[in-house]
């Protein structure tokens, strides 16, 4: 009769895996993973560390400050709100846990992807969150328009993927939501203190406002799109308490499409607007390539 094969765990003698899987809670398959990677037995059958504050089934990788935006407090806080509820999103992760074998169906994961020409702030908002979670870079990818049979080749995107319940929570909390671009929500001064708004502001426009010059008559115009009617209302509406105004200053329906635009024409009034989106800005908390646009109009302003 054959012997039988025990194990040594930490110390600890079993009678077989199974029993020093039952003994660590952890499943044999993942102990049989480790091991074939070259995983020690003592560290094979380890449980790793979890945060609440990621989601329980979430391994705990990197430290993070979870509650970042629990609180709107600071310049950098309502910036990356701003950027967030533009270029950002939150979403369920449909992570299975190899412990319970459940999908994972809470609000967890929060996101930001951008062109390499602009990846610096997503460094600055990983400096902001004091982790280490990797930025990732997306290839060059290549496709064929299937009208003209042509082919175009798509830029790497830099892509920010934070896995944090309590982080995805609080945004919710604060108008970002599911699916949000026909539903975002404009937040309050309850949210956002009054002095701190404006850094809101140079988020949204970081993320889907643009400073254009024409070819034709050298003219400068701002534009501002979404795909919600109504937070773009209330936006014009914080625009024109701080009197920037102009008569091309309203929101319209873009090409018969559910995207919406506010325009600003007016010379004098795209200052007011740089110039109150910008006060008080660094540069870890503002596009470098937008405020380089800026100081041209400046000097286009002043000749």
């Amino acid at each position: 009769m054959a012997e039988k094969i025990r194990i040594k765990v930490n110390k600890k003698i079993f009678e077989s895996q199974h029993e020093a899987c039952r003994f660590y809670n952890i499943p044999i398959n993942v102990v049989r993973g480790r091991i074939r990677r070259g995983w020690s037995t003592d560290k094979a059958y380890s449980t790793p560390k979890f945060s609440k504050e990621a989601g329980v089934n979430h391994p705990l990788k990197y430290e993070l400050n979870h509650s970042f935006f629990e609180k709107i407090d600071k310049p950098e806080k309502a910036y990356f709100l701003g950027l967030i509820a533009t270029d950002g999103y939150i979403s369920r992760t449909g992570y299975v846990s190899r412990l319970t074998g459940k999908k994972d169906k809470r609000i967890n994961l929060v996101g930001i992807n951008l062109s390499e020409v602009d990846k610096h702030i997503l460094y600055s908002f990983q400096n902001y969150l004091k982790t280490k979670i990797k930025i990732t870079i997306s290839k060059k990818g290549k496709y064929t328009d299937k009208k003209n049979q042509k082919i175009y080749f798509s830029k790497p995107i830099y892509r920010f993927l934070i896995r944090s319940e309590k982080l995805a929570n609080d945004l919710l909390s604060k108008g970002i939501i599911l699916k949000k671009s026909l539903k975002l929500k404009f937040p309050s001064h309850d949210i956002i203190p009054k002095n701190l708004f404006h850094h809101y502001i140079r988020g949204l426009f970081d993320g889907d406002g643009s400073l254009s010059k024409s070819n034709r008559d050298n003219r400068y115009q701002i534009s501002i799109t979404g795909g919600s009617k109504t937070f773009l209302n209330s936006l014009l509406f914080y625009l024109q308490s701080k009197e920037i105004t102009s008569t091309n200053n309203k929101v319209k329906k873009r090409l018969n499409k559910e995207v919406f635009r506010i325009g600003i024409a007016n010379k004098q009034e795209i200052l007011n607007f740089l110039k109150h989106v910008y006060f008080k800005s660094n540069e870890k908390t503002r596009l470098e390539r937008k405020y380089n646009k800026y100081l041209d109009f400046i000097k286009y302003f002043n000749n």
